[in-house]
Protein backbone atom coordinates (compact mmCIF):
# COMPACT_ATOMS: atom_id res chain seq x y z
CA UNK A 1 0.00 0.00 0.00
CA UNK A 2 2.61 2.46 0.77
CA UNK A 3 6.22 2.22 -0.38
CA UNK A 4 9.19 5.03 -0.11
CA UNK A 5 12.63 4.35 -1.44
CA UNK A 6 15.88 6.48 -0.51
CA UNK A 7 13.57 9.06 1.09
CA UNK A 8 15.45 12.48 1.98
CA UNK A 9 14.19 15.93 3.89
CA UNK A 10 16.31 18.23 5.84
CA UNK A 11 14.99 21.77 7.68
CA UNK A 12 18.52 24.03 6.80
CA UNK A 13 21.13 21.96 8.73
CA UNK A 14 18.72 19.46 10.05
CA UNK A 15 18.77 16.63 8.44
CA UNK A 16 16.05 13.97 9.11
CA UNK A 17 15.22 11.79 6.85
CA UNK A 18 18.29 9.98 5.96
CA UNK A 19 17.50 7.76 2.81
CA UNK A 20 14.76 5.89 4.65
CA UNK A 21 13.03 2.68 2.96
CA UNK A 22 9.84 1.58 3.92
CA UNK A 23 7.19 -0.90 1.88
CA UNK A 24 4.29 -1.16 4.56
CA UNK A 25 1.43 -3.54 2.67
CA UNK A 26 -2.53 -3.54 2.28
CA UNK A 27 -4.76 -4.04 5.40
CA UNK A 28 -2.10 -4.44 8.50
CA UNK A 29 -1.65 -2.46 11.64
CA UNK A 30 2.10 -0.85 11.44
CA UNK A 31 3.24 0.82 14.26
CA UNK A 32 5.85 3.43 13.55
CA UNK A 33 7.62 3.72 16.37
CA UNK A 34 11.13 6.11 17.50
CA UNK A 35 12.74 8.65 19.90
CA UNK A 36 11.93 12.34 19.34
CA UNK A 37 13.32 13.77 16.25
CA UNK A 38 13.80 10.36 14.69
CA UNK A 39 11.52 11.25 11.81
CA UNK A 40 8.42 10.23 12.53
CA UNK A 41 6.01 13.00 11.75
CA UNK A 42 8.30 13.81 8.98
CA UNK A 43 7.84 10.65 7.20
CA UNK A 44 4.00 10.95 8.10
CA UNK A 45 3.65 15.06 6.36
CA UNK A 46 5.50 13.53 3.42
CA UNK A 47 3.24 10.77 2.68
CA UNK A 48 -0.17 13.17 3.43
CA UNK A 49 1.60 15.61 1.04
CA UNK A 50 1.97 18.49 3.67
CA UNK A 51 5.73 18.08 3.27
CA UNK A 52 7.78 17.58 -0.41
CA UNK A 53 10.81 15.37 0.44
CA UNK A 54 14.16 16.55 -0.86
CA UNK A 55 14.62 13.77 -2.84
CA UNK A 56 13.82 10.21 -2.99
CA UNK A 57 10.30 8.07 -4.55
CA UNK A 58 6.64 7.60 -2.28
CA UNK A 59 4.56 5.42 -3.76
CA UNK A 60 0.79 5.10 -2.29
CA UNK A 61 -1.64 2.52 -3.55
CA UNK A 62 0.44 2.27 -6.86
CA UNK A 63 0.49 5.86 -6.84
CA UNK A 64 3.76 8.10 -7.33
CA UNK A 65 3.21 11.11 -5.04
CA UNK A 66 6.18 13.04 -6.08
CA UNK A 67 6.23 15.98 -8.06
CA UNK A 68 2.79 15.60 -8.97
CA UNK A 69 0.27 18.60 -9.30
CA UNK A 70 -2.52 19.29 -6.60
CA UNK A 71 -5.09 17.60 -8.59
CA UNK A 72 -3.45 14.50 -8.50
CA UNK A 73 -2.50 14.52 -4.64
CA UNK A 74 -5.91 15.27 -3.83
CA UNK A 75 -7.50 12.23 -5.52
CA UNK A 76 -4.57 10.02 -3.26
CA UNK A 77 -5.50 12.23 0.06
CA UNK A 78 -8.89 10.81 -0.59
CA UNK A 79 -7.73 7.33 0.21
CA UNK A 80 -6.08 8.41 3.14
CA UNK A 81 -8.11 9.52 6.61
CA UNK A 82 -6.29 11.07 9.41
CA UNK A 83 -7.12 10.88 13.08
CA UNK A 84 -4.41 13.65 14.54
CA UNK A 85 -2.84 13.78 18.45
CA UNK A 86 -5.99 16.08 19.66
CA UNK A 87 -8.77 14.85 16.94
CA UNK A 88 -8.31 18.21 16.03
CA UNK A 89 -12.35 18.62 16.02
CA UNK A 90 -13.85 21.66 15.20
CA UNK A 91 -14.45 23.25 18.08
CA UNK A 92 -17.80 25.59 16.62
CA UNK A 93 -19.13 22.84 15.09
CA UNK A 94 -21.08 20.56 17.10
CA UNK A 95 -20.02 15.84 16.56
CA UNK A 96 -22.39 15.70 13.77
CA UNK A 97 -21.22 18.46 12.49
CA UNK A 98 -17.58 17.15 12.38
CA UNK A 99 -18.23 13.67 11.64
CA UNK A 100 -20.10 15.00 8.33
CA UNK A 101 -17.48 17.81 7.53
CA UNK A 102 -15.52 15.34 4.72
CA UNK A 103 -19.09 14.46 3.14
CA UNK A 104 -20.20 18.05 3.01
CA UNK A 105 -16.80 18.68 1.60
CA UNK A 106 -15.79 15.95 -0.87
CA UNK A 107 -19.02 14.60 -1.95
CA UNK A 108 -22.45 15.53 -3.11
CA UNK A 109 -24.08 13.18 -0.82
CA UNK A 110 -27.91 13.80 -0.01
CA UNK A 111 -28.95 15.20 3.61
CA UNK A 112 -30.24 12.36 4.23
CA UNK A 113 -27.74 10.21 3.55
CA UNK A 114 -25.16 11.87 5.49
CA UNK A 115 -27.59 11.85 8.42
CA UNK A 116 -27.80 7.91 8.64
CA UNK A 117 -24.04 7.78 7.71
CA UNK A 118 -22.83 9.99 10.41
CA UNK A 119 -25.06 8.39 12.99
CA UNK A 120 -23.79 4.61 11.93
CA UNK A 121 -20.10 5.95 11.74
CA UNK A 122 -20.47 7.19 15.69
CA UNK A 123 -22.24 3.81 16.69
CA UNK A 124 -19.15 1.95 15.14
CA UNK A 125 -17.16 3.70 17.07
CA UNK A 126 -18.72 3.15 20.39
CA UNK A 127 -20.86 6.60 20.96
CA UNK A 128 -24.75 7.48 20.32
CA UNK A 129 -26.75 10.48 21.15
CA UNK A 130 -23.75 13.14 20.79
CA UNK A 131 -24.15 14.08 18.08
CA UNK A 132 -25.03 17.78 19.33
CA UNK A 133 -22.87 18.32 22.01
CA UNK A 134 -19.33 20.44 21.26
CA UNK A 135 -15.98 19.14 21.82
CA UNK A 136 -15.71 21.25 24.53
CA UNK A 137 -18.21 19.05 26.34
CA UNK A 138 -16.57 15.70 25.52
CA UNK A 139 -13.76 13.73 27.22
CA UNK A 140 -10.57 13.00 25.62
CA UNK A 141 -11.49 9.55 24.60
CA UNK A 142 -14.79 10.69 23.37
CA UNK A 143 -13.06 13.10 21.42
CA UNK A 144 -10.74 10.28 19.91
CA UNK A 145 -13.16 8.60 18.85
CA UNK A 146 -15.16 11.44 16.70
CA UNK A 147 -11.98 11.86 15.23
CA UNK A 148 -11.79 8.47 14.44
CA UNK A 149 -15.57 8.49 12.75
CA UNK A 150 -14.46 11.90 11.13
CA UNK A 151 -11.22 9.53 9.48
CA UNK A 152 -13.67 6.90 8.24
CA UNK A 153 -16.32 8.43 6.76
CA UNK A 154 -14.63 8.97 2.81
CA UNK A 155 -14.28 5.06 3.18
CA UNK A 156 -10.25 5.54 3.16
CA UNK A 157 -7.83 2.83 1.97
CA UNK A 158 -5.03 3.94 4.46
CA UNK A 159 -5.75 5.56 8.27
CA UNK A 160 -2.95 7.50 9.96
CA UNK A 161 -3.03 7.89 13.65
CA UNK A 162 -0.73 10.41 15.44
CA UNK A 163 -0.42 9.79 18.99
CA UNK A 164 -3.70 8.14 19.61
CA UNK A 165 -3.22 7.61 22.98
CA UNK A 166 -1.34 10.71 24.16
CA UNK A 167 -2.97 12.53 27.27
CA UNK A 168 -4.98 9.12 27.89
CA UNK A 169 -5.02 7.37 31.45
CA UNK A 170 -4.06 3.96 31.34
CA UNK A 171 -7.19 2.49 31.20
CA UNK A 172 -8.44 4.82 28.28
CA UNK A 173 -5.37 4.26 26.68
CA UNK A 174 -6.57 0.45 26.45
CA UNK A 175 -10.13 0.84 25.50
CA UNK A 176 -8.17 2.97 22.22
CA UNK A 177 -6.28 0.12 21.73
CA UNK A 178 -9.40 -2.32 21.77
CA UNK A 179 -10.89 0.44 19.29
CA UNK A 180 -8.02 0.22 17.03
CA UNK A 181 -8.69 -3.55 17.04
CA UNK A 182 -12.28 -3.63 16.49
CA UNK A 183 -12.04 -1.31 13.83
CA UNK A 184 -9.56 -2.69 11.49
CA UNK A 185 -11.82 -5.99 12.17
CA UNK A 186 -14.67 -3.83 10.09
CA UNK A 187 -12.93 -2.15 7.94
CA UNK A 188 -10.04 -3.63 5.01
CA UNK A 189 -8.06 -1.12 5.74
CA UNK A 190 -4.10 -0.15 5.96
CA UNK A 191 -3.71 1.20 9.44
CA UNK A 192 -0.11 3.00 10.33
CA UNK A 193 0.12 4.09 14.26
CA UNK A 194 3.06 6.79 14.67
CA UNK A 195 3.45 6.45 18.70
CA UNK A 196 6.20 6.12 21.37
CA UNK A 197 3.39 3.56 23.69
CA UNK A 198 5.01 0.52 23.66
CA UNK A 199 1.77 -1.21 25.24
CA UNK A 200 -0.49 -0.15 22.54
CA UNK A 201 1.94 -1.11 20.15
CA UNK A 202 2.38 -4.47 21.84
CA UNK A 203 -1.33 -4.52 21.60
CA UNK A 204 -2.23 -3.43 18.53
CA UNK A 205 0.78 -3.68 15.77
CA UNK A 206 1.30 -6.86 13.10
CA UNK A 207 4.62 -5.42 12.60
CA UNK A 208 6.24 -2.31 14.35
CA UNK A 209 8.88 0.02 12.82
CA UNK A 210 11.69 1.39 14.42
CA UNK A 211 13.37 4.65 13.41
CA UNK A 212 16.81 6.30 14.49
CA UNK A 213 18.07 9.06 13.09
CA UNK A 214 16.08 9.01 9.73
CA UNK A 215 16.21 5.41 8.86
CA UNK A 216 14.74 2.67 9.48
CA UNK A 217 16.71 0.75 12.83
CA UNK A 218 14.96 -2.44 12.77
CA UNK A 219 11.08 -3.70 11.65
CA UNK A 220 9.99 -6.71 13.49
CA UNK A 221 6.95 -8.86 14.76
CA UNK A 222 6.21 -7.44 18.47
CA UNK A 223 7.20 -10.54 19.72
CA UNK A 224 10.59 -10.51 17.88
CA UNK A 225 11.21 -6.81 18.14
CA UNK A 226 12.50 -7.92 21.54
CA UNK A 227 14.98 -9.51 20.09
CA UNK A 228 16.85 -6.64 17.69
CA UNK A 229 20.41 -6.45 18.04
CA UNK A 230 20.18 -2.45 17.40
CA UNK A 231 21.39 -0.65 19.75
CA UNK A 232 19.04 2.05 19.58
CA UNK A 233 16.23 -0.35 19.54
CA UNK A 234 17.25 -2.59 22.48
CA UNK A 235 17.51 0.98 24.32
CA UNK A 236 14.69 2.12 23.81
CA UNK A 237 12.67 -1.16 24.79
CA UNK A 238 15.23 -1.19 27.66
CA UNK A 239 14.00 2.32 29.17
CA UNK A 240 10.22 1.30 28.71
CA UNK A 241 10.98 -2.31 30.90
CA UNK A 242 12.28 0.00 33.19
CA UNK A 243 9.40 2.67 33.62
CA UNK A 244 7.17 -0.35 33.61
CA UNK A 245 8.47 -1.55 37.12
CA UNK A 246 7.50 1.82 38.76
CA UNK A 247 3.98 1.79 37.59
Amino acid sequence: MIYTRNLHKSFGNQHVLRGLDIEIKANTITCIMGGSGSGKSVFMKCLIGLLQPDAGEIIIDGQSIIGKPMKVLNEVRKKIGMLFQDAALFDDMNVFENVAFPLVEHTQTPDDEIQDRVIAKLQEVGLENIEHKLPSELSGGMRKRVGLARALMLDPKIVFFDEPTTGLDPIMTSQIGDLILQTHQRYDVTFIIINHDVNLSYKVAEEIVMFDQGVVADRAAPKDLIHSNHPFVHKFLQAHLEMEKYR
